[in-house]
């Protein structure tokens, strides 16, 4: 359980990668990721924390923590990206996937945001 978020974070960024290359598929791809995202954090127990060393020389970790408030925007966000995108499919012409692109990737920095738990993860989600 605690590579649930680094794996859903991985996969949301998967989708933002692979999105703008899919003509047909791409609304499909990233409503469906952000509904699996959602799903997971519904069913994670929290709390839920995860740290690996990034640059131990410095003692800088590469981490994450959900609790419930976490979970809650958690829940928040990837509910609300399966709303924006599946409106978006119903006005947008399919040969738009680099629109699902962004919006997948600016979910993914909100994602990022929220479930860091050190100022350096923080300010890498930031930067996206």
């Amino acid at each position: 359980m605690r590579m649930a978020i680094p794996v859903l974070l991985g996969f949301t960024a998967l989708v933002a990668i692979l999105a703008p290359f899919l003509r047909r598929g791409a609304a499909t791809i990233s409503i469906a990721s952000s509904a699996i995202v959602f799903a997971t954090i519904l069913a994670l127990p929290w709390p839920v924390e995860f740290r690996a060393p990034w640059i131990p020389t410095l003692g800088i970790d590469f981490s994450f923590s959900v609790d419930a408030w976490a979970a809650l925007f958690l829940l928040l966000i990837s509910g609300s990206g399966v709303v924006i995108k599946g409106s978006a499919a119903a006005y947008l012409p399919d040969r738009q996937p680099e629109f699902y692109g962004k919006i997948t990737l600016f979910e993914l920095a909100m994602l990022g945001l929220v479930s860091a738990n050190d100022l350096v993860t923080l300010f890498l989600f930031w930067e996206l």
